[in-house]
């Protein structure tokens, strides 16, 4: 079986630098639906960074989640 992910290593949320540019955008209502399904049943997809500018590629919406939550550390 393929390997989907190169390293998943433990990070601080705060080293993690969202895509300004990232043109998805939540609603509120989304937002917190979001954090009410990650507390209730985890998150099942990291989230996908460049390892040389811990720039979010994927999970710009789960990042925000896991600040909302107050998680400090992700893996």
């Amino acid at each position: 079986m393929k390997q989907l992910f190169k390293d998943t290593v433990t990070v601080s949320v705060d080293d993690i630098v969202p895509d300004p540019n990232n043109p998805n955008k939540m609603t509120k209502d989304q937002a917190k639906s979001l954090v009410y399904s990650m507390e209730k049943f985890d998150d099942v997809m990291p989230i996908v960074v460049d390892s040389k500018t811990m720039m979010v590629a994927d999970g710009h919406h789960r990042l925000a989640a896991y600040k909302t939550m107050g998680v400090k550390e992700i893996d």
